[in-house]
């Protein structure tokens, strides 16, 4: 070799695609360990993140998605944390059922989620939007074609999309809760800062229907959610 970056290169290659390469001059049971290592150790950090996906496609599967990503996958971030979201860009692309791909994508917002900073909502922040509802900083809301949370080989897509708030409480526990269409735009409304007699108007818009009629209800969801631990804190009145 006559660089050190040559060097690297090569080793590289032969690790990732295992294959021994002569000029490397290193003993061929030598590179096979640190070829080993290598896929364990991707191995054993997306099997963590991605546990439902290893488990409905099984184990065999799964360990063929590793070697493939390893061999063909672009990986931008040196860090291991992110290393599950490089791998969910590359599998998006690969030719699998869309239930897979959306269930990776679920597998992957919980892991964003369980690494996100906590900075909950200031005292100053709260009062200063009086009329806001308040939501933990770890927070997600999804919607996919399928029923993910029933994930296997057989799987069909519902009549209707399934509706999910992902999010993690103040015990640091991830947690999910399945939504209605209605729900999930209320919520999506209120995660773009909409207040709660805005958001509560825009719905009653477009289902035709007194914004009054859907207050209770919705102020129900919002109560359940505030003692699960996805809202910090609702507003008192509500003007619609």
């Amino acid at each position: 070799m006559s660089n050190f970056r040559e060097l690297q290169s090569a080793l590289a290659a032969s690790v990732r695609f295992k294959h021994h390469d002569e000029s490397l001059n290193v003993e061929a049971r030598r590179l096979a360990i640190y070829q080993r290592l290598v896929f364990n150790n991707l191995f054993g950090l997306l099997s963590g993140g991605y546990k439902k996906l290893r488990r409905a496609v099984g184990d065999e599967q799964f360990r063929k998605l590793v070697r493939a990503f390893l061999e063909s996958g672009i990986s931008r971030t040196p860090y291991f944390a992110e290393i599950s979201g490089e791998f969910l860009n590359w599998f998006v692309q690969q030719d699998a059922p869309k239930w897979q791909h959306e269930l990776a994508e679920y597998e992957r917002a919980g892991i964003a989620i369980d690494i996100e900073s906590m900075n909950w909502p200031s005292a100053e922040t709260i009062t200063n939007r009086p009329d806001g509802v308040h939501f933990s900083p770890a927070i997600a809301l999804l919607s996919f074609d399928y029923a993910i949370y029933e994930a296997n080989e057989g799987i069909e897509p519902p009549k209707q999309p399934t509706y999910i708030l992902l999010y993690r409480n103040p015990h640091n526990k991830l947690r999910y809760k399945l939504l209605n269409a209605a729900s999930f735009s209320l919520l999506a409304l209120l995660l773009q800062e909409q207040s709660l007699g805005e958001a509560l108007l825009t719905i009653a818009t477009s289902m035709r229907v007194d914004g009054h009629h859907i207050e209770a209800p919705a102020r129900d969801l919002l109560a359940e959610l505030q003692r699960e631990g996805a809202v910090v804190s609702l507003p008192k009145a509500v003007e619609t």
